[in-house]
This record gives structure tokens, C-alpha cells and sequence, in this order.
């Protein structure tokens, strides 16, 4: 997937030739407790650079439709990154607040630190 960028389908996880691959601790950790069978591993890009991946699992051997869940998956990643950005703008705003609040009460630290003064604005 880092090489191509393209989504990686293993239909069952158990059957993996590889030794490495079936023996990789998230591998036996998802088969032995959580039972996968089936993993469709599709990449987040960001102007075309790898920065993450959605990993849909099946508990039995059963093959997606690549096309679709990929569909859902960029929907779900467009969404993620538009309650990000939400979040940054409200991070950002908040700092600004608060920044501002400390403004005043370095200029006026005795006005600043009265609970009557605080509690009427």
C-alpha cells in the first residue's frame, strides 16, 4: 500500500504465506482474539502523500467490493477532515480567547483576579 498507494485486500489473514506477514503481532492479535478473517486496508492520501489508513475487517472470508468500500471510505475520510478543520478553527478561537484573557490580566492583574469583575462578564 506505501508503494502503490492502492486499497490491500487479504481475504484471509490465516492463510497469508508469508510467515513474517502471519506471524506480525497485529496479525495474530486479530485473528486470535478478534477473530478477522478478512482485511481490506485502504490508504488516506493527502495530495497524493500516504498519511494514514482505514482498515475494514470481516470476522469470516469474505471478499469486498473494493470500489464500494473505498466510495465509503473517501466519503468517511472527507468527513473526518471537515470535523478536523471544525476543530482546529475552534482550537484556534479558543486560544485566541484565552490569549486575550491573559492579556488583561497581565495589564491589570488586580481587575483580572476579581470574581465579581469575572463574574459579570
Amino acid at each position: 500500500m506505501v508503494a502503490t498507494t492502492a486499497p490491500i485486500q487479504v481475504e484471509d489473514i490465516l492463510a497469508l504465506s508469508d510467515d513474517v506477514e502471519r506471524r506480525h503481532p497485529v496479525v495474530v492479535a486479530g485473528a486470535e482474539l478478534g477473530g478477522i478473517r478478512t482485511v481490506l486496508n485502504v490508504p488516506m492520501l493527502k495530495e497524493n502523500k500516504l498519511v494514514g489508513a482505514f482498515i475494514v475487517s470481516r470476522q469470516e472470508v469474505r471478499p469486498a467490493d473494493v470500489p464500494l468500500f473505498v466510495e465509503h471510505c473517501e466519503a468517511v475520510a472527507a468527513e473526518i477532515d471537515v470535523k478536523l478543520r471544525w476543530l482546529g478553527e475552534q482550537a484556534r478561537r479558543g486560544l485566541s480567547v484565552w490569549s486575550d484573557a491573559l492579556a488583561v490580566r497581565h495589564v491589570m492583574p488586580e481587575v483580572a483576579c476579581e470574581p465579581s469583575v469575572v463574574g459579570s462578564l
